[in-house]
């Protein structure tokens, strides 16, 4: 399936495992949730909704349940699991895997902003494809190895950078408040993503901190011409979003 037709959505955080809980990290499930999300997976934090623990216009209602079974029998059952983590160098722990062996035999597609590709291991894939399920695995760069060319911008347009000294400091919300907040001005706008929760929450964008330093210029000039020139892509439209197929692909 095509990630923007998922549309019912799990983000993992914890789950207990083993008799224990596995403490992987922060819930960062309320940080990323969509208008699809239809429960966080926290072991230390069940029974709960998000409400609880953070103000998400829409979505604080969504339930916080301990275990990917307790998940799948919500009145709405998933149809992807998105691992809400972001552990140190974006590596997947070993304590998951046996977690998402079980989503993908429940038949759900396996959304993974981490730097460990899914579609590089070969016990995923196999039973992706036994259980006819697609891992998506958005901070995979791709496109063409290109540099910048100086390319100008089009006449009126303009652009807003937000720059930080960490991360998770909120560049990103205040970014998609100002899109939100022009487009109800009337102004046509777009948010350009450049990290993998971006990339989630937009479905198109460039993963930058994955992309040869070389050629990060080029990439994100290219991504910044795309969204001058038509907003933002067309829903659908594969070339002009993240790839998603289950086969090993190529580095960017």
């Amino acid at each position: 399936m095509n990630i923007e037709e998922l549309n019912k959505i799990a983000i993992a955080t914890r789950e207990k495992q083993s008799g224990k809980n596995q403490r992987i990290c922060v819930c960062a499930g309320a940080s990323c949730m969509s208008s699809g999300s239809q429960g966080v997976i926290d072991s230390t934090k069940a029974p709960a909704t998000v409400g609880d623990f953070r103000r998400v216009p829409g979505r604080s209602h969504v339930p916080v349940v301990a275990s990917l079974e307790e998940a799948l029998t919500l009145g709405e059952r998933p149809d992807a699991l998105l691992i809400g983590i972001a552990p140190t160098g974006g590596r997947l722990p070993d304590v998951w895997r046996r977690t998402l062996l079980r989503a993908i035999e429940a038949g759900l597609d396996i959304i993974s902003g981490l730097h460990t590709f899914l579609a590089d291991d070969p016990e995923l894939v196999a039973a992706a494809v036994d259980a006819g399920v697609t891992l998506h695995d958005v901070r995979r760069p791709s496109g063409d190895k290109v540099t910048a060319v100086g390319r100008a911008h089009l006449p009126g347009r303009k652009v807003v950078l937000a720059v930080g000294t960490d991360c998770a400091i909120g560049k990103m919300s205040v970014m998609l408040e100002l899109r939100d907040a022009a487009r109800r001005a009337g102004d046509s706008a777009a948010f350009v993503a450049t990290g993998q929760t971006g990339i989630i929450i937009e479905g198109w964008g460039a993963p930058v901190d994955a992309v040869v330093s070389d050629f990060v210029n080029g990439t994100v000039e290219g991504i910044v011409a795309r969204a001058e020139e038509s907003g933002a892509p067309r829903p659908g439209d594969r070339e002009n979003r993240f790839p998603s197929e289950i086969t090993k692909m190529s580095p960017f």
